[in-house]
């Protein structure tokens, strides 16, 4: 099937044809109904096989692909639909403009921005390899840099999911071992890249990927191929089913053996995971005496017309420089003890074979630039003692480089309005000083920085431009790119580790505010007395620092200090009428307290001067439904949302709302079946379909369907395992409301339950301190507790996790109401549940919402208030009626008949 610019597939606009290959044709398109631009891969029909049998293999395809859509990684291309239409499987991929890695091969890169960018790679097959996903295909060929200098890794999934469609392998004798193939009756995959066991048609797994990355790797180092003797594929095959690679001696022997490993012949002989190779590899990576020279540096920014010719004349050729991290440590790298270049990834593994690299791998004196003279010894740290003290506004910091005075005049605007507490605008500030001038490293920090307080994948992006041109920026800013890198460049996050550098950063620039400010924000969740200190000082200092206000607000709230916080919210308006920030935290306060009111007003305030990038329609849905306003008002205010950050983003959280509004209707079944729907979909990213998925279970359980609900979280489970290094937060776990699922189910015994609790609370203590302790007993006994026995045992517990914050979200309050409700301590329940019911957000919390009202009910009832807790029962049942299935609602029902309650 071939199409034409202008022709219709699907919701599909065709613009140019990208290539075409035994699979099927790419085209660049428009997706009518998000307005993005995709790669879109048709795939053929094989022409000699049985239109019958041709449905038959395709639909494993689609389904392995939708498999595939799980992987969310930034160096990995989106798989955002896979479908079929016109008989023919399609799948809508991230467009992706680029250069491709063998492109880059013999052309001089530096090493270490090879390994940088062969780490990308690993990191990308890494993410693959935990939900599942096996490539089958890796080579330079499917690995493309960006202008912007990310690496991505392009067809996830298709090459496993052609393989299973087509007849086995045979002794093809093609003697073009680098194309891919993929016709019935051949290989699939590219044998000079395939692992033995592919070659073999052997039963594989995610180790196929590894050895394919070690071909790779060895290839784009050296410029050869590690088996066989030019391109006889023959010689190949045989290369690598029995000859050992030889040794690369571009490579210091702990990189080799590295590589060597990912090379052998068994699978059971290389590593067990790409997150093993990602480990040791970093060592190489954040090595700081690799950094390339300034003037090697000039090397890797050639232009694209310097470089060899294009190998693969099917891939767009529309990115024209290539960016990489010049090599001038920080002078905070300087400081550390163990030297790291900080680019990207996680913290260094155990092998301490940074050392050896320095010395086998460092770059050669003949690179300096003239009159200079190489030297293995850090440059000279300042003295400790002599920076200044004198406070330092964030306007008031030194203009950064850029040669454009427009983009200039418009970060300063963004830093006027980071002081400002308005966030919004300075991101759109500093995205005009990017668009002035794409070279602008402070204003890619900066972009990291507001991108990251939207939880996009952008952040990351723009942190890795500005290492790219870290050069340009000032010793300060490179303090605060390297506060930032354990935040945005690593999976997971290390917060600890980026709170060190922030502390680091804020020593050596006691004056400078804006670090003040960033230590408080990264210091509240662990000591929230220390953060409001530390934001109290920058007050002090800048009393119209209205972030610093909020700064100290939100340190207040999580110290219990609720009328203090609302103070201190307050200045910051009065400082900076224009707050967004800030009159958007006010209106969260009004929200808790039950003055839905204020809580409007304020938002619609927000939305009269924010930008998309913070949208807060989902808010103003929230007041308008605690308002009692119509359905159609609510609904209304949902299809506002939006956001700058993504349209997927946005999409995904009005489809998540729109299903706890169907529930807060009483239509509970059809909330059931669109949170399945909504779970499952190919274009539904992977924090919604969790949330979506636990949210179906919530329902079901109410539902009575235990059993179902057993089985949804069994495979929830197995999921939440897979995607256990990328949920680093405790306050989003719900393992053990999962378990307690498949305990009530009798799918797992209590034994099991009990047993399989304590481990997952032995797996998290070593990460929880202080107060945080608390959450541990919060999850694993308050919130899965639903019998007299399981509340007697939470409470028994609660010693050993003690003492419980005095600022709580509303579920743990909900869950702490219903344990002293299960205890019959309805005294101590009220208070907490009733800070529940009296907050505008059932939209949000529409279940925990709910339920607390029954809840408070029988607490009223056990003191002796009858109209208080007929009242509750009233607010229940006008959401759930008995005929809406729930359980819930039928015991408030049968309580409310039996206290002679008014209907």
């Amino acid at each position: 099937m071939r199409f034409t610019p202008g022709d219709t597939f699907d919701r599909y606009v065709i613009e140019e044809s990208l290539g075409a290959g035994g699979m099927g044709e790419v085209y660049r398109a428009l997706d009518t109904r998000l307005h993005r631009h995709v790669a879109l891969k048709v795939l053929n029909r094989v022409l000699d096989v049985a239109p019958e049998s041709w449905r038959g293999s395709a639909n494993p395809v689609l389904r392995e692909a939708r498999a595939a859509a799980a992987l969310n990684h930034p160096n990995a291309v989106s798989l955002f639909d896979v479908g079929e239409h016109a008989g023919a499987p399609y799948l809508a991929m991230e467009l992706v403009d680029g250069i491709p890695l063998r492109r880059y091969i013999g052309a001089g890169i530096p090493q270490i921005v090879l390994l940088r960018w062969l780490l990308d790679v690993a990191r990308a097959l890494a993410a693959a390899h935990r939900v599942g996903v096996v490539h089958r295909d890796v080579k330079p060929e499917n690995v493309m840099l960006r202008s912007d200098g990310v690496i991505k890794v392009l067809d996830f999934g298709i090459a496993r999911r052609v393989r299973s469609a087509y007849t086995p392998p045979s002794h093809d004798t093609d003697d073009d071992v680098t194309s891919t193939l993929t016709s019935p009756g051949k290989l699939l995959g590219t044998p000079a890249y395939m692992a033995p066991e592919q070659i073999r048609g052997e039963d594989s797994d995610q180790r196929v990927d590894q050895f394919s990355w070690g071909v790779t790797a060895y290839e784009v180092l050296s410029g050869k191929l590690p088996f066989g003797h030019g391109r006889d594929m023959l010689a190949v095959v045989a290369g690598i089913l029995g000859d050992a690679p030889p040794r690369l001696h571009e490579a210091p022997e702990p990189l080799w053996a590295i590589l060597a490993r990912t090379l052998e012949k068994r699978r059971e002989d290389r590593f067990a995971s790409m997150d093993e190779v990602v480990d040791l590899l970093e060592e190489f990576v954040l090595g700081e005496q690799n950094a390339p020279s300034s003037r090697r540096m000039s090397v890797i920014m050639g232009k694209a017309s310097d470089l060899p010719p294009l190998a693969d004349a099917n891939v767009r050729r529309d990115a024209a420089t290539l960016s990489a991290p010049p090599g001038t440590p920080s002078p905070l790298s300087q400081h550390r003890k163990s030297h790291r270049w900080p680019l990207v990834g996680a913290a260094a593994g155990a092998l301490g074979v940074a050392v050896a690299l320095a010395a086998g791998w460092a770059p050669s004196s003949s690179s300096e630039p003239a009159g200079t003279t190489s030297t293995s010894a850090p440059a000279a740290s300042p003295s400790p003692a002599s920076p200044s003290t004198t406070p330092v506004p964030i306007t008031a910091l030194p203009s950064p480089q850029t040669a454009s005075t427009q983009a200039l005049v418009a970060f300063r605007e963004g830093l006027q309005a980071f002081r400002d507490a308005q966030w919004s605008v300075a991101h759109q500030a500093f995205a005009r000083a990017e668009k002035l001038d794409s070279f602008f490293a402070a204003a890619h920090l900066r972009l990291a920085q507001t991108y990251r307080n939207t939880g996009s994948p952008e952040a990351r992006m723009h942190l890795q431009r500005a290492i790219s041109l870290r050069s340009s920026l000032s010793p300060r800013d490179e303090a605060l790119l390297e506060a930032y890198e354990p935040l945005i460049m690593r999976d997971p996050e290390d917060r600890d580790e980026s709170l060190r550098r922030f502390r680091e950063a804020s020593r050596r620039y006691p004056g400078d505010l804006e670090l003040l400010h960033h230590l408080s924000m990264f210091v509240r969740s662990t000591d929230p007395a220390e953060s409001l200190d530390v934001a109290t000082r920058c007050t002090d200092l800048d009393p119209k620092y209205a972030d610093c206000w909020q700064a100290r607000s939100r340190a207040l709230t999580l110290l219990g200090r609720s009328g203090e916080a609302y103070d201190a919210i307050e200045e910051c308006i009065r400082v900076s009428p224009a707050a967004t920030d800030c009159i958007g935290d006010r209106g969260l306060m009004h929200e808790r307290a039950g003055r839905c009111d204020e809580f409007e007003q304020d938002t619609r305030s927000y939305l009269t001067q924010a930008s998309t990038l913070f949208s807060r329609h989902i808010e103003l849905a929230t007041a308008l439904y605690a308002l009692g306003r119509p359905v159609a008002a609510v609904r209304a205010a949902l299809e506002q949302h939006q956001t700058q950050v993504s349209a997927e983003y946005a999409e995904n959280s009005r489809a998540l709302h729109h299903l706890y509004l169907q529930a807060l209707t009483g239509d509970l079944r059809g909330a059931v079946r669109e949170a399945r729907d909504l779970a499952q979909r190919s274009d539904t990213i992977a924090v919604t379909r969790r949330v979506s998925a636990q949210f179906m279970i919530a329902l079901q359980r109410e539902l009575g369907e235990v059993h179902q609900a057993g089985r949804d979280a069994a495979e929830l489970l197995g999921s939440l395992e897979v995607h256990r290094r990328t949920v680093p937060r405790i306050n989003r776990e719900t393992t053990v409301l999962l378990l307690h699922a498949q305990r009530e189910a009798e799918q797992i015994s209590r034994a099991q339950y009990v047993e399989r609790r304590e481990a997952w609370v032995q797996g998290w203590e070593p990460r929880t301190a202080g107060e945080m302790r608390s959450m541990l007993w919060i999850q694993a006994y308050a919130m899965p507790a639903s019998t007299p026995a399981d509340a007697e045992e939470a409470l028994a517990a609660l010693p050993r996790f003690t003492p419980l914050p005095p600022a709580r979200t509303l579920e743990t309050e909900a869950a702490l109401g219903k344990l002293y409700v299960l205890a019959g301590r309805s005294a101590e329940a009220i208070p907490h549940l009733t800070e529940v019911t009296r907050s505008c957000s059932a939209l949000r919390l529409p279940v925990t919402h709910t339920v607390a009202h029954h809840h408070l009910g029988l607490a009223r009832e056990a003191q002796g208030d009858t109209a208080g807790a007929c009242a509750a029962y009233r607010q229940l049942l006008d959401r759930w009626p008995p005929s809406s299935g729930s359980l819930t609602s039928k015991a408030t029902s049968t309580r409310s008949r039996a206290l002679g309650c008014v209907p």
